[in-house]
């Protein structure tokens, strides 16, 4: 839908799948934006863009469910409930979660807590392994 915007039109007619693909627009757009600015304006051309765009935007869409869930659950008590996240990649079998301070991002790690964290973590994501790697295809 973000890399060919004429696909949508076949969705006007159905409302669920056009509501849950509304809510994702944003982060694709916020990911395609980190990207651009970390790689440059013609990255869009790069053959690993579209697998980078996808890779980006889902483990930003898990932190931000973290985030939700964290603000919703856990704001009254932040040493109590900690909400974490990570995607699962099937052809590793491992947890990947960007870190602040590892390429490698393994394993679970704790929502975002403002906007800055979320600055940070889009940091993170761009600077990963698995996403420099599909660049340097």
């Amino acid at each position: 839908m973000f890399l060919n915007p004429t696909d949508y039109l076949s969705l006007t007619t159905k409302h669920p799948l056009r509501s849950i693909l509304d809510g994702l627009l944003v982060v694709v757009q916020a990911s395609a934006k980190k990207i651009q600015e970390a790689f440059g304006p013609d990255v869009s051309h790069h053959p690993g863009y579209r697998q980078a765009l996808i890779e980006a935007s889902i483990v930003t869409n898990s932190a931000l469910a973290a985030y939700s869930l964290q603000q919703e659950f856990g704001a009254s008590d932040p040493a109590g409930l900690q909400v974490v996240y990570g995607v699962y990649l099937l052809e590793t079998r491992q947890v990947w979660a960007p870190h602040v301070s590892s390429a490698k991002g393994i394993g679970l790690t704790a929502a975002p807590r403002d906007p800055a964290g979320f600055i940070e973590l889009a940091n993170a994501i761009l600077q990963s392994d698995r996403i420099v790697s599909l660049f340097r295809t």
